[in-house]
């Protein structure tokens, strides 16, 4: 929850901002909305988790039921990528965002993937860069190592944010 509190934070300070959260956890939500009643400006769409195939990974793949669906039609300047959870996900994780990419991407953007130490987030991200190329999109990658990596995908005019 805290990148969620981060970024909901920002939306308040920056009433334009449309900040939407894709969660599963019912309990979580409720606990949220009753905390952090001041975030008018941040919507948290509750979708159900499943494990579907997936023709690039030898394992059932969990994602959002629905996500596609629930999310199309909309574009992103910034999308956080730290969802579902992944850790046992051991050849593909958090590909919900690949059902949208490139079309949900504003022409300026960054995208944010949490925990890009692991495998599975790392072969997800090879796959979404297949697809920016494959579109045509230019952009610029950073990753930041610590604890846990944080890559940085960004549109050639935030190309700043991939060399903090």
């Amino acid at each position: 929850g805290q990148t969620t509190k981060m970024i909901g934070q920002y939306a308040v300070h920056h009433r334009t901002v449309q900040h939407t959260v894709v969660e599963h956890d019912k309990e979580w939500v409720d606990f949220w909305r009753q905390s952090n009643r001041k975030l008018d400006n941040t919507e948290i769409m509750t979708l159900e988790l499943v494990c579907k195939p997936n023709p690039n990974a030898s394992h059932d793949v969990r994602q959002y039921d629905r996500f596609a669906e629930s999310l199309f039609g909309n574009t992103y300047d910034f999308i956080s990528i730290d969802a579902p959870f992944g850790y046992d996900m051991k050849e593909l994780a958090r590909i919900d965002v690949l059902s949208l990419i490139p079309a949900c991407l504003d022409e300026s953007f960054a995208i944010m993937v949490d925990d890009y130490n692991r495998r599975g987030e790392q072969n997800m991200v090879r796959l979404l860069e297949k697809q920016l190329i494959e579109a045509g999109v230019k952009y610029a990658t950073g990753a930041y190592k610590g604890e846990k990596h944080t890559l940085v995908i960004a549109s050639q005019d935030n190309a700043f944010l991939c060399s903090m």
